[in-house]
């Protein structure tokens, strides 16, 4: 491979990229000595995965997906949704710049009980400690993976991921700003013996993996299916359908499954409906992120005495009084195949829709410029302000996916306010010149969409608000 690569600069590091999200790495070159120097492989990756999302949405475009595969899957009317990639993608920087403000609990605590409490020394650079890091990752996942779904206040993070109606690799960004803490529970036995460096490498790419999953594009993989996870036994994991709902838990393996009971194969009679049994109706990232706390708290506050209480929280999200720990899988809403749920999807305009695809952009675009300015480890009011805006910036534009009557003001109103603030800022001379020009060009497009759109979305919002009580 190398020689025919030879003297095409570039090439060689674009298929190691790609091939990182299949998992398909060195060992040599994906063992190390320390922690430290383990590489940011997730970081490494986001371009490979951006350009995959695009190219996968290019795709539908051009084959209609918008429009729907009735003929083909009659239970699913269509693979995608502007405000569904939006929120995707929001929930994604969301996750990267939480991250970057708050202490890595999992990374620490697992050093600690590592250098402290180790039963064994392994050499990370053997092959053999490789495979068994590969392993004992994946099977950590599993267990983790399994508790986000059977616990009822680890599921309030993980439903996050699950909120989708649409099955597209953008929904694979589609994460939770508390989940990655709560891994640390489970992988604390792993520090008992396997080194650091290794486990981290591998915890990265049992992340990765998982992303090329999230698609409709490819099929069943045969007696492989019983193997390693694939894009079908995962959409068997995101299905609302009864026999799909706690399976396939496994990261890239099937075997975990297989041998614990929790295997399903996707069936062609029953085509896998996507999202939550009781959706939320809403891409308010603030409620995607926290509805379930809400709820949670709610029920334990109306449930009598301490034991249930309790249980309200580490039982299963479907218990209730005189079921089982983690509820009756028989009270689980049937799908009816000619007839299935219609999916969240207010109707935008296409100037709307394009706007919320560039502020897409406007938010990669700040999370960068977060990045740099954390790992300088300066200006933290600026990268503070910066959080803040990536976070305002969701919710006004989610607020118009949701057909709120003064989502296009406020949205002006947010630009304006940050322009003005970039321009009286003391710390102003400091800022990138690619930020001002960005913002100045958000806040014309803004005003522009307002003054154009205005009359168009009001009508547009009245007659879906019509539709809705009908």
């Amino acid at each position: 491979m190398n020689v025919l690569l030879h003297g095409v600069p570039g090439i060689s590091n674009i298929l190691t990229g790609f091939g990182r999200l299949f998992y398909i790495v060195s060992p040599s070159d994906t063992s190390f000595s320390t922690h430290q120097e383990v590489p940011d492989y997730v970081e490494k990756s986001t371009s490979y995965i951006s350009f995959c999302v695009w190219i996968e949405l290019l795709v539908l475009l051009l084959k209609g997906g918008h429009k729907g595969l009735q003929k083909a899957r009659r239970s699913d009317f269509s693979r995608f949704s502007p405000s569904d990639l939006f929120n995707n993608m929001a929930s994604s920087i969301f996750v990267l710049t939480t991250s970057l403000l708050f202490y890595d609990i999992s990374l620490h605590t697992y050093i600690y009980i590592y250098k402290y409490h180790r039963i064994v020394d392994l050499d990370p650079h053997s092959i053999w400690v490789w495979v068994a890091g590969f392993l004992a990752a994946d099977f950590v996942y599993y267990w983790f993976h399994r508790g986000l779904h059977e616990i009822n206040v680890f599921w309030a993070a993980h439903v996050v991921h699950h909120s989708s109606e649409y099955y597209n690799l953008s929904v694979a960004l589609r994460r939770s700003i508390v989940q990655p803490h709560i891994q640390t529970f489970f992988e604390m036995p792993a520090a008992l013996f396997l080194p650091p460096s290794t486990y981290f490498v591998h915890k990265q790419f049992c992340l990765i993996y998982q992303f090329w999953l999230h698609t409709e594009f490819v099929g069943s993989l045969g007696y492989l299916e019983y193997i390693f996870n694939s894009p079908s036994a995962h959409r068997v994991h995101h299905g609302r359908n009864p026999y799909c709902i706690d399976k396939n838990y496994g990261a890239t393996l099937m075997i975990w499954d297989v041998l614990f009971g929790t295997f399903e194969l996707e069936r062609r009679k029953e085509p896998v409906v996507y999202g939550l049994t009781h959706p939320i109706n809403s891409f308010s990232p603030v409620t995607i992120q926290f509805h379930h706390y809400k709820h949670i708290l709610q029920t334990v506050g109306s449930t009598q005495g301490f034991t249930n209480k309790l249980k309200v929280l580490f039982y299963g999200p479907g218990l209730h009084e005189g079921t089982p720990r983690t509820g009756l899988y028989e009270e689980i809403p049937e799908i009816d195949r000619d007839h299935p749920p219609p999916k969240y999807n207010p109707p935008l305009t296409t100037a709307i829709n394009f706007y919320a695809i560039v502020q897409t952009g406007v938010m990669n675009f700040l999370y960068k410029i977060f990045a740099a300015l954390h790992t300088n480890g300066s200006n933290w009011s600026t990268a503070l302000g910066i959080y803040i805006n990536i976070w305002w910036l969701a919710i006004s534009v989610s607020c118009i996916h949701d057909h709120k009557p003064w989502a296009l003001e406020i949205e002006v109103i947010r630009n304006v306010v940050v322009m003005i603030t970039i321009v009286i800022a003391p710390q102003r001379q400091s800022f990138p010149y690619s930020l001002v020009a960005v913002q100045t060009i958000s806040t014309i497009f803004a005003v522009f969409l307002y003054q154009s759109q205005r009359h168009k979305y009001a009508t547009v919002t009245k007659m879906y608000a019509k539709t809705k009580q009908q």
